[in-house]
């Protein structure tokens, strides 16, 4: 089992991964590049966003030392 700051290392580079992505997704989607792409892109990005922020390690009594 991971410990608690393994736990947090690992939501916040997801949470970075997600922003970059929906960030990128946005930009080709604003710049009318490949929309289908673009919009996959984005949402998933958005999604990963979503996961971290309602993740269940996120709760206060989760964390185990």
């Amino acid at each position: 089992m991971r410990t608690a700051p393994e736990k947090h290392l690992a939501l916040w580079l997801v949470f970075a991964a997600g922003l970059v992505a929906s960030t990128y997704g946005v930009y080709q989607l604003l710049g009318l590049r490949n929309i289908g792409l673009a919009a996959a892109q984005a949402a998933g990005g958005l999604a990963l966003i979503a996961w971290v922020i309602f993740h269940p390690a996120r709760a206060p009594g989760s964390a185990r030392p």
